[in-house]
């Protein structure tokens, strides 16, 4: 374990109980406690536990779900996955929605993405894009986002042919 020169036992143990716990809300809660708390970073917290920054934010989005979604966790109607995408959503009454949407709809971990993408960003997946084809045709159209950000030379290819 790294050490860190403010290291108080009681945060070494906190540490050693995340690295141990095998129950992600326990293992939330732990971490908020690290970085609410204890004002510990969370770049430090990664260095501790050796998981990296972003796992550990996503990790620590869990402690924002209701006592009511994480029961249907518990009670195996709804996945891991599952919370971990709805807790993108700002709101509790975005998260409470699209909790009732998946267990009303059934919905799968892909439709669950699509729901809260259509909420964060007030848009909705239409079609399927596969393949150099039909990247290049929708990129075609776009020649300032072609001219700055594309590096895909077989796309950049096929529009050329099509130019």
């Amino acid at each position: 374990m790294l050490q860190f020169p403010y290291m108080l036992p009681e945060i070494e143990a906190v540490v050693e109980q995340i690295k141990k716990e095998e129950n992600i809300i326990n293992k939330a809660k732990l971490l908020r406690f690290l970085t609410v708390d204890k004002e510990m970073r969370i770049k430090d917290i990664s260095g501790l536990i050796g998981m990296k920054e972003s796992y550990i934010c996503h990790i620590l989005r869990l402690n924002k779900l209701s006592d009511m979604i994480v029961d249907g966790y518990y009670s195996k109607m709804i996945s891991i996955s599952h919370l971990f995408i709805i807790s993108r959503l700002h709101s509790d009454v975005d998260i409470a929605t699209a909790y009732e949407k998946i267990l009303s709809d059934n919905l799968t971990v892909g439709q669950t993405e699509e729901l809260v993408r259509e909420v964060l960003y007030k848009t909705k997946t239409v079609g399927v894009l596969t393949g150099y084809h039909s990247k290049a045709k929708l990129l075609k159209h776009h020649p300032d986002y072609i001219a700055n950000n594309l590096k895909d030379k077989k796309v950049l290819q096929l529009i050329k042919q099509w130019s």
